[in-house]
């Protein structure tokens, strides 16, 4: 036999997936929702519309329409600490333009060279003189630095020993 209950409250928990935080505010991605309502009964995200594809529907703007006092209070605190995060980001970036190119990222970064190349391509590209002499005064690294790539790049078998034995943790 089957019966309804109709409950007036429940805990409302959001488990966070990602653990990201800024000023407090967290950034990480993914959640679950679970509501409890009793020591038996949880119930995930579904029960109030939540689903994978973060859509509004019917149930959950019903939901949200129920709780919008207390969604209305944190909903101004989330909106400034996300403006600020935003502000931090775009300054953030913009000094590490200053300081690096893109074309570092290009013919540097991810484009293995001698190590002459590297000191002439960052002579060549790079505005900052502080990422110049950095260059220029670790030639013996950057050496060693080639010759380590020339022979982890020998085979498959010798960049996956790298990969798992050499550069991890």
């Amino acid at each position: 036999m089957q019966s309804v209950t109709h409950f007036q409250s429940c805990v409302f928990s959001i488990k966070r997936h990602g653990i990201q935080y800024w000023k407090d505010l967290p950034l990480g991605s993914g959640f679950d929702i679970e509501m409890t309502y009793t020591k038996k009964i949880h119930l995930d995200g579904d029960a109030i519309g939540l689903d994978d594809e973060m859509e509004m529907t019917p149930t959950l703007a019903k939901f949200l329409h129920l709780n919008r006092d207390l969604v209305q209070v944190r909903l101004e605190l989330i909106q400034e600490g996300i403006a600020e995060y935003r502000t931090h980001s775009r300054r953030e970036a913009e000094l590490k333009q200053r300081t690096l190119s893109y074309e570092f990222l290009t013919q540097v970064y991810n484009w293995p060279l001698q190590h002459i190349e590297v000191i002439k391509t960052v002579e060549n590209s790079e505005s900052d003189l502080r990422v110049r002499d950095l260059f220029a005064a670790s030639e013996d690294s950057l050496d060693l630095a080639s010759q380590r790539m020339q022979v982890t790049g020998r085979s498959e078998i010798t960049v996956w020993w790298y990969l798992f034995w050499v550069s991890s943790p």
